[in-house]
C-alpha cells in the first residue's frame, strides 16, 4: 500500500467529467494511463516496471481518492488538479488516511 489521503470537496458529475479530461491531458505526457470504469484512473510514469501504479484516483461521494504508490506528498504528479481546483474556487480540505 502506499500514502492514501482523501480529498473532501463537493464535485458535481460534469465536474468530475472535467477533471477526467485532465487527467487524459496529462495521459499525453505520460501515456500509461489507466482509466478503471468511470470512476478510477492509474497513472504511470513511463520508465516505472511496475504493475503497481504511481498514482491511484478514484472519484467519491466525499470528492476524491487519492493513493500515492511512490511518494509521500498528495500532489505528486496532479498540481493541474489542484490547481483547477484552486481556480474554481473550490474549498477543499485534504486528509491523510
Amino acid at each position: 500500500m502506499g500514502y492514501e489521503f482523501r480529498i473532501r470537496v463537493s464535485l458535481t458529475a460534469e465536474e468530475k467529467k472535467e477533471l477526467t479530461e485532465i487527467f487524459n491531458r496529462k495521459s499525453s505526457h505520460s501515456p500509461d494511463l489507466r482509466v478503471q470504469g468511470n470512476r478510477s484512473l492509474e497513472l504511470r510514469n513511463s520508465d516505472t516496471q511496475s504493475e503497481m501504479p504511481n498514482t491511484t484516483v478514484e472519484f467519491e461521494e466525499y470528492g476524491i481518492y487519492i493513493c500515492q504508490n511512490l511518494s509521500s506528498e498528495v500532489w505528486t504528479d496532479l498540481t493541474n488538479i489542484r490547481e483547477w481546483l484552486l481556480n474554481h474556487k473550490k474549498h477543499f480540505e485534504v486528509e491523510e488516511l
